[in-house]
């Protein structure tokens, strides 16, 4: 088509490659490589700048195609995704020198000089000696380094997952470093590699303890935003089943022993978030502005959280309930956050019961402001009521699309009407936001205003660009 079309033989490439290419299929993987080398003068090739291959195992053809294109001389790839890593790397078995090959794939990512940011999961040996072989100097490296198979690399170094060892390379420019699998020789606590410019650290990880925090803070001194998830497919349900108390005390007694022992700490630290446990174990001392809990806090576990916000007295705190009584004013958390005179922004999120359901709204609300009420230091407050917990419930045991009464009064509630309400009752307020969440409620403002005529433009292109890239397998 870019043979018969004016526009698309001037400009086509650009728009086809500008917002980057994702190949799924050895068929896209062929086409691509047709689309991009049949241009002799390298017009193509040099709008690529970001590259996605999740398509595994790939035959030799699409090996083929694929060396054809990373190695040549005009691309400038700025973002690189292996999103089956081990498998596309082992997929060019017929490199007669191995890795070494000049022809290989693995010589061709690893020679890629303007490569700035890099994802990659289903990692193993291989997978891990592309990072370290890596010409280019990262910017942001997401790795997913977790053993997915039996056949993978039995750990024979501790340091074999280490980021701050397989990253060497990328030791002055990296900013961002996300990922799971990370693993970190129990006995160091410091190597002699410091990332000075790294201010975002998100890991996420299948053990369910969390890392020793002291060897983190001496490679990311100046750290800003800290997150520590659970794996995607680790359920909600499953995070108060992960406190084990004796071996979460001793991990945060360490953890705090370490950091007061050496005088070293996250100083720039602005934000910090993951599930309750994993912020009770990690043990910081210093003040941290915001503090983001993952999981669902329950009257099981809302002493670990007490205990966190004691440690790094948040100015903002966010947060989900499991019901009111979370709240209730001898509670620890309700003690904790009294106690906690920075506290200035509150995003709470109260997860209503079944067995509130027959309370009544007005009960409920009651009890809310009676417990907010003790936080003075409060100057902003954002409250979402949530009857997802209720509503699933209720549906089961119903067996039908009927609402329950508590539901019947959330999506007849005056938000506003409470607003003000708040306000009133909590004089200490400068600035309240109550919403509720299950289904759209009837008060909020539908912002479906008509496109710009630039949005109008950019939605053609998008159009049209989706258009091309759905001929022809891809291209």
């Amino acid at each position: 088509m870019s043979m018969t079309c004016r526009a698309l033989r001037s400009g086509g490439a650009r728009y086809l490659l500008e917002d980057g290419v994702v190949l799924s299929s050895t068929e896209q993987i062929i086409s691509f490589a047709k689309f991009v080398l049949s241009d002799s003068g390298g017009s193509r090739v040099r709008h690529l700048r970001s590259l996605e291959i999740f398509a595994g195992g790939v035959p030799p053809r699409a090996v083929l195609a694929l060396r054809g294109v990373i190695s040549h001389p005009l691309l400038k790839l700025d973002s690189l995704a292996l999103l089956d890593a081990e498998a596309i790397l082992i997929s060019d078995s017929d490199a007669s020198n191995g890795d070494a090959d000049e022809n290989s794939l693995f010589h061709g990512f690893a020679s890629l000089t303007t490569l700035k940011h890099l994802t990659m999961d289903r990692t193993d040996g291989r997978s891990f000696d592309l990072i370290r072989s890596l010409s280019s100097s990262l910017v942001t490296a997401s790795l997913k380094l977790e053993r997915f198979t039996t056949w993978s690399t039995p750990p024979t170094d501790p340091d074999e997952r280490n980021p701050i060892l397989i990253l060497i390379r990328s030791l002055n420019t990296l900013e961002e470093l996300s990922g799971n699998g990370f693993e970190v020789d129990p006995l160091v606590i410091k190597y002699d590699a410091v990332y000075p410019l790294v201010r975002k650290l998100t890991m996420s990880y299948s053990s369910p303890t969390a890392p020793g925090i002291i060897v983190y803070i001496n490679a990311y001194p100046h750290l800003e935003y800290l997150s520590l998830r659970l794996p995607s497919e680790v359920v909600e349900e499953d995070a108060e089943e992960r406190i084990i108390l004796n071996d979460s005390l001793v991990r945060r007694n360490t953890n705090r022993e370490d950091q007061e022992s050496y005088n070293c700490t996250w100083a720039r630290l602005k934000e910090v978030s993951g599930t309750v446990m994993d912020l009770y174990e990690l043990g910081l001392i210093s003040h941290v502005p915001t503090l983001r809990v993952l999981d669902l806090i329950s009257t099981r576990s809302d002493g670990y959280l007490a205990d966190v916000v004691l440690d790094i007295r948040p100015s903002h705190l966010v947060i989900s309930v499991a019901g009111t009584t979370v709240l209730a004013e001898n509670g620890m958390l309700s003690t904790a956050l009294r106690q906690s005179d920075q506290l200035r922004v509150l995003e709470l999120e109260v997860r209503l019961l079944p067995d509130e359901d027959g309370v009544g709204l007005n009960v409920i609300m009651d009890a809310i402001r009676a417990s907010l009420a003790a936080f003075s230091s409060l100057r902003s407050l954002v409250l979402t009521l949530s009857y997802q917990l209720l509503l699933k419930r209720w549906r089961r045991l119903q067996a039908r699309e009927e609402a329950s009464l508590l539901e019947q009064e959330l999506r007849s509630m005056d938000l506003r009407a409470e607003e003000h309400r708040l306000c009133n009752v909590l004089t200490f307020l400068t600035k309240v936001s109550v919403v509720t969440s299950g289904c759209p409620h009837p008060d909020l403002d539908d912002d479906t205003s008509s496109m710009s005529s630039s949005e109008e433009q950019n939605q053609v292109t998008e159009d049209f660009a989706r258009f091309m890239l759905e001929d022809d397998e891809g291209w």
